[in-house]
């Protein structure tokens, strides 16, 4: 080496932390930038190869170039935002869980769950079958009967009816008396 002038040479320190920086600055944007999480791994993971390919290409040509640090910076940026991303993602669907699951049927709140955009305020035009239903003579019923007889059997026709309108997937707006 000495001969041919041929010795190893290592960056300064302002150029490896620099790298690094990037490195990681560019892994966070990955990481918590992409939404679905194969393209994360994805481009994460094109990221760690350019790097790799271009420290092997370095050192070829008698550059040393750190790879630990930074590969640990990517991964650590990786795991962070992942799992940052995995958080505020369970959260959403916690919150779009609580908010609508008294409202309308389970498979609604699952669509919603897995498809939020769905909730455009904007409206839209669709073809729908409504469903309205009263117990003829129930005023009559009402006042001959007492109370605590009464609620039970209103309970149970209730019941039965929201039970019936959410097992096919609708959804019960609201009761007014005996009526759904």
């Amino acid at each position: 080496n000495l001969l041919h002038d041929d010795f190893i040479r290592f960056p300064s320190l302002a150029t490896s932390v620099l790298t690094m920086f990037v490195l990681v600055g560019l892994a966070s944007l990955i990481a918590f930038g992409a939404r679905d999480l194969g393209l994360q791994v994805s481009l994460l993971a094109l990221l760690g190869t350019v790097f790799g390919s271009a420290a092997v290409h370095f050192a070829n040509h008698g550059w040393w170039i750190p790879v630990v640090v930074p590969c640990l910076g990517i991964a650590s940026a990786a795991f962070l935002g992942i799992g940052m991303q995995y958080q505020l993602e369970g959260k959403q669907s916690r919150f779009l869980r609580k908010a609508f699951q008294s409202y309308v049927s389970p498979q609604v709140v699952e669509q919603l769950v897995s498809q939020p955009e769905l909730l455009a305020l904007n409206g839209e035009k669709r073809e729908l079958s409504m469903f309205f239903s009263d117990v003829e003579g129930f005023t009559t019923l009402a006042e001959r009967l007492d109370p605590n007889t009464l609620v039970p059997i209103l309970n149970e026709y209730l019941s039965l009816m929201s039970g019936l309108i959410q097992s096919s997937g609708g959804t019960v707006d609201k009761y007014v008396g005996d009526a759904v």
